[in-house]
């Protein structure tokens, strides 16, 4: 093209990778672990004058500098971890900073060393996150069926416009004495709860008006589902519950255990889709002149209505019907990936 004669190359860097002609990637993984090493010489230098940092010091270096720069695209080039001679490269850097750890003699050898530090040996580690960032991409999982969706981010398209976006404010209930004096300004109270007990999930609100139980609604998730999820799902419907009930009432309050969830609500820019609903709710609800509250309850204090959500969401998880909510979160993964590689670095390295 105008004259100019392309030149063909084995290998070329592309946004950090280095990418050659066959795809295998053993270069890049070289080029690594040659960065990486780089770096732990560069931190004997403070240490060699002195008795040394102390082991949680290095520790952190290793897990918050080290493996995000080795950890770098790895859904790309971590099947370079075939070869052999790639892994045992990577053992050997990560028995650098195992010695260091430990304050071991240098004749301390890999398996040794990688245990006494109690780190995941670095292959898997760097596989274990390969596997998270191509579930990421591509929303399935090696550890459930093809049909079970993992949870994704909302589309920035589904948020409601930044001037209709209003953060959700909660009150902080720390006793029975505190609710009574706070409650009083609403004529309903709803409590939300979500559990998570032997591999079964479930959600619930309960409706109390000034004297009774009005409504419990309860909802089952499936076992992939976390906690956090069944917490969220319960606010939702309690929020679908006051958009159809509405005209029967003009002030309502949401009360639920799970600080987490209220700390999300209160992020009016968050993506995560349980936020993106309640918000939309919200919004509709109040488009109709009806204020929501919202509190957060400690548990398990003696208050009656939050005391009745856990029952609620308890029974909700054994209930023999399909789960109202089929959608794994990306800590499931995490979770399975962390029980596969708990085990001993010695039964790990068998194949070494």
């Amino acid at each position: 093209m105008n004259n100019v004669q392309l030149v063909f190359v084995n290998s070329f860097k592309y946004l950090g990778v280095i990418i050659d002609n066959k795809f295998k990637f053993t270069q890049h993984s070289a080029y690594i672990i040659e960065k990486a090493k780089k770096l732990f010489y560069k931190l004997l230098l403070y240490t060699r004058p002195t008795w040394g940092v102390h082991s949680d010091n290095i520790r952190t270096i290793y897990e918050q500098v080290i493996i995000p720069i080795i950890s770098y695209a790895t859904n790309i080039w971590s099947n370079s971890l075939k070869y052999k001679f790639i892994t045992k490269k990577f053992l050997s850097l990560q028995r650098l900073f195992a010695i260091k750890i430990v304050h071991g003699f240098r004749t301390l050898s890999t398996v040794t060393s990688i245990s006494l530090a109690q780190l995941i040996p670095l292959p898997d580690k760097i596989k274990s996150i390969a596997t998270i960032e191509s579930s990421k991409l591509l929303g399935l999982s090696p550890f459930l069926p093809s049909d079970i969706p993992l949870e994704k981010f909302a589309p920035p398209s589904s948020l409601l416009h930044p001037s209709l976006r209003t953060p959700i404010t909660f009150t902080e209930i720390n006793s029975v004495e505190e609710f009574d004096s706070f409650a009083g300004k609403y004529m309903h109270h709803i409590f939300t709860d979500g559990s998570k007990h032997d591999g079964a999930v479930g959600a619930a609100f309960v409706v109390y008006d000034p004297c009774k139980i009005h409504v419990t609604k309860k909802f089952k998730l499936h076992p992939s589902c976390s906690v956090y999820q069944a917490e969220m799902l319960a606010i939702q419907k309690a929020c679908e519950w006051i958009t159809s009930k509405a005209q029967k009432a003009r002030s309502y309050v949401i009360c639920s255990d799970s600080k987490s969830s209220l700390q999300e609500l209160s992020n009016p820019y968050s993506y995560n889709s349980f936020a993106v609903n309640i918000f939309k709710l919200i919004h509709t609800i109040g488009l109709s002149n009806i204020s929501v509250g919202f509190a957060w309850v400690r548990a398990h204090i003696g208050i009656a209505g939050n005391e009745t959500a856990d029952i609620a969401a308890k029974s909700a998880a054994v209930l023999h019907k399909p789960p109202d909510l089929i959608c794994a979160p990306i800590s499931h993964i995490k979770l399975q990936l962390r029980s596969l590689t708990s085990s001993a670095p010695e039964q790990c390295c068998r194949g070494w």
